[in-house]
């Protein structure tokens, strides 16, 4: 006989008792499913369901009831115009009803601090920051590998991989013999190559820098190697060689965790649409913190992403102990482009550590014109005109004409600068100049860190008047983030 299967259909009382059991387990990746394919107009749900998730979603998402009263009354008209078309299949109305209502919380909630709810899943690659999984890199360095010898060490500071490439940040550090330094010069980059399988593979592309000091010597390169699909796998040993100074390092390779939000990865905050988390371990008494941004907001952000090292009225990332405030040092590779570990000394026992970071640094892309007098050397000349940008203004108080020096034989037009700010949470800080035949500018600064002077370089064609375009306006977004740090 043929076996039956058996079907068991819930009814509507059953349906009606499932919405809040399903919102408890509802997860970024299910809300999503929710939202595809909706015609909210083909919805119906009982107001006191609308109340009763509006409170779970609140929940889940870890917020106060902060939903704005104009959510309620665009939900209660859609509902009204809904229930006039739509009688049956409640079940589907439900499911949609549900997403459109999550939706108009977030909607009527601080953004900046949901942003990422219903985002792809994420990866974190350590040195490099967190990215969405639907880009190519799918292996990271398994864990933390170096070398030394009596003449130098060899350290990696960050393994990614593709199906097809393997990409390395390394830094080779250390003193040249007598014979060496006769020969070697910054030009003169060591042979760097890779081995896997006992098959040596060269650099694809990629690039490097070097700092020669007397006998001292400082490598860092950024290589990418194409293999074939074969040897990108979590069981090959893979060996990074430099043969000029018998030195290697062994490494091996470990598939990217997935994590459906930045939260899981580390402390979390959002502001202004631009998310820091820290990931962070703690050896030896050191503390080691990686600040990873996402950054969803119409800015360039600065901060964690292109500079790290920054200090705004007075104010600077701290490291809350219960023994005290404590000060990071950069480590040895900042400025190397990678996104470097800020380092603090807690082997005083210190515990409960709260990372404190003031501020975050931003820029845009508005430009505007600007025409400005060229006075006689060692003469100024009074201009007081406001160059206005979306959040602030520059106030070109006055220009003074610099004699030239060796550097530059036409002198030198410095602008002083002054600032205006909409909003005493985000301040403008400083501006950038160009021009048609730009050659550079020296920037002054004063005790907040703002730049309040430039001087620009004058070409033998700047006679008496200069034409500018005043780019690149800087603002310091002064909303703190307080990440709890987590200890590994």
């Amino acid at each position: 006989m043929k076996e039956q299967k058996t079907i068991y259909l819930l009814n509507e009382a059953d349906l009606e008792a499932e919405i809040p059991a399903a919102m408890e387990e509802l997860d970024i990746n299910k809300a999503s499913l929710l939202l595809n394919g909706i015609d909210i107009n083909e919805t119906a749900l009982d107001r006191e369901y609308i109340q009763d998730i509006k409170k779970r979603t609140i929940r889940k998402l870890g917020l106060e009831d902060t939903a704005s009263t104009s959510y309620d009354s665009i939900t209660e008209e859609k509902h009204k115009e809904s229930s006039e078309k739509r009688k049956g299949s409640r079940w589907k109305g439900y499911a949609a009803a549900a997403a459109f209502i999550i939706l108009g919380i977030l909607a009527g909630i601080n953004h900046d601090r949901v942003v990422l709810a219903f985002q792809d899943m994420l990866s974190l690659i350590p040195g490099v920051g967190i990215i969405n999984n639907n880009q190519e890199v799918e292996y990271r360095l398994e864990e933390q590998a170096a070398a030394e010898n009596d003449q130098c060490s060899l350290k990696l500071l960050y393994v990614a991989a593709t199906e097809d490439t393997l990409t390395v940040r390394f830094d080779l550090k250390g003193t040249f013999t007598e014979e060496q330094g006769q020969t070697n010069n910054i030009s003169n980059f060591p042979e760097i190559f890779l081995l896997v399988d006992n098959q040596k593979f060269q650099k694809y592309r990629g690039g490097s820098g070097s700092g020669i000091s007397g006998n001292q010597f400082s490598y860092n390169g950024n290589y990418t190697f194409k293999l074939d699909q074969k040897y990108i796998d979590t069981g090959k040993k893979f060996t990074l060689v430099c043969e000029e100074f018998n030195i290697q390092v062994s490494f091996r390779l470990s598939k990217i965790d997935q994590y459906g939000s930045p939260s899981e990865i580390g402390a979390t905050e959002i502001h202004n649409d631009i998310s820091l988390t820290a990931d962070a371990f703690l050896k030896d008494g050191q503390l080691s913190v990686n600040i990873y941004p996402m950054n969803y907001s119409e800015y360039n952000l600065v901060s964690f992403n292109s500079e790290y090292n920054l200090e705004y009225f007075g104010k600077k990332m701290t490291l809350n102990t219960d023994k005290g405030i404590k000060e990071y040092t950069p480590p040895s590779y900042y400025g190397t482009d990678l996104n470097a570990p800020f380092l603090f000394d807690v082997s005083d026992g210190s515990g409960n550590f709260e990372l404190s970071i003031p501020f975050v640094v931003v820029e845009t892309k508005e430009e505007k014109e600007v025409s400005l007098p060229i006075p006689k050397e060692g003469e100024a000349a009074e201009v007081n005109k406001e160059i206005a940008f979306e959040n602030g203004s520059a106030i070109i108080k006055s220009v003074e004409r610099l004699a030239g020096d060796i550097g530059n034989e036409y002198g030198y037009l410095k602008i002083s600068l002054d600032y205006t700010s909409l909003n005493e949470v985000q301040q403008l800080v400083s501006v950038e100049f160009t021009g048609k035949n730009a050659i550079g500018f020296y920037p002054y600064f004063d005790e907040q860190n703002r730049i309040t002077a430039v001087s620009y370089m004058l070409n033998e064609s700047d006679t008496k008047e200069l034409k500018l375009s005043v780019i690149t306006p800087r603002y310091v977004l002064m909303d703190p983030y307080h990440l709890d740090i987590d200890i590994k």
